[in-house]
């Protein structure tokens, strides 16, 4: 009975692996990217996504990229480049920190967006919209002769996303026409 207990279990393992199929994408936040000659597919191959994701079952990478002919080469780069600020294990449904993305980045040689401050106190950012968006204003770390986009706050806590916000610099709104 232990035998056929063991083997049903094994079977079990077994078919669950065959039919747990897992696809490598390369997407926007609004489309998957089939083009293999395309920006996103380029900057997949130029960092090893793939072999990334491999190696780490369930793990979502996402990031900005930039590329010499992207929004008029706002930052002056060579190459086309990616910056993380996300990393997800869909398996876990975890959120890892920013200590853990820059961790994860640093072991498989990617780089992450330029960090602004690390473990501020919400309170200090501002109470107001004026406030926020008064912070969101200062040069790039990019490229310090532009206006920085803006910033982003995010608040992640046991693998769990608290919340997470985007605040546009207006100088750069107004200086970029976007």
């Amino acid at each position: 009975m232990i035998y056929l207990f063991n083997m049903k279990k094994y079977l079990i393992n077994l078919l669950k692996k065959l039919f747990t199929k897992t696809q490598f994408i390369v997407c926007s936040r609004n489309l998957i990217n089939n083009d293999r000659n395309s920006l996103y597919w380029r900057i997949a191959k130029k960092y090893n996504l793939k072999k990334i994701c491999d190696e780490n079952p369930g793990i979502i990478i996402q990031g900005e990229q930039g590329n010499t002919n992207v929004q008029g080469n706002k930052y002056g780069i060579s190459e086309p480049t990616l910056w993380v600020f996300n990393v997800i294990d869909s398996n876990k449904n975890y959120h890892y920190n920013w200590e853990e993305i820059k961790l994860f980045c640093s072991k498989n040689d990617l780089m992450v967006v330029p960090e602004l401050y690390s473990n501020v106190e919400l309170q200090s950012l501002g109470s107001t919209v004026n406030e926020l968006v008064e912070f969101s204003k200062g040069k790039s770390r990019i490229n310090p002769k532009i206006e920085r986009e803006g910033i982003v706050v995010r608040c992640i806590e046991n693998g769990k996303k608290i919340f997470s916000f985007k605040i546009i610099n207006p100088n750069f709104l107004l200086k970029f026409n976007d």
